[in-house]
């Protein structure tokens, strides 16, 4: 019996230091996404064409498709998003097209999604 609640000691101690690491993890990858500035870029200098893609900081991840004509964004469509809570942030896709810039203020609530979907518009733009 004295074996038994040892074993199962060691277990519970593992899961709690696993979770304890995986959690710390997580909110540094996040946190570190408030911190990153998202680049102007000059739509005048891109071609006609669709840009594709991506970004991710775990556990959010996303690919885009930066449809540009006449050095507009004429459309952005969000292939993946594995987002968590951060489903509200597509909206901000909208407000992009409609100001024709990424840097443009983050869905509240959808903070981290927001910042990714930036990101891979972003990292589209700057390759073809």
């Amino acid at each position: 019996m004295k074996k038994i609640l040892i074993i199962i000691s060691i277990i519970i101690l593992s899961i709690i230091i696993i979770g304890s690491i995986a959690y710390n993890r997580i909110n540094k990858n996040l946190q570190t996404l408030e911190d990153i500035k998202v680049s102007t870029i000059d739509l005048g200098l891109l071609e006609d064409g669709v840009y594709k893609g991506s970004y991710a900081v775990f556990p959010v991840k996303v690919k885009v498709e930066v449809d540009i004509k006449d050095h507009k964004i004429e459309n952005i469509k969000i292939i993946e998003h594995d987002n968590g809570k951060g489903k509200a942030a597509e909206e901000i896709i909208e407000t992009i097209r409609e100001r024709q810039t990424i840097d443009v203020d983050i869905i509240v609530g959808a903070t981290y999604s927001s910042r990714v979907i930036q990101k891979a518009i972003e990292a589209a733009l700057l390759k073809k």
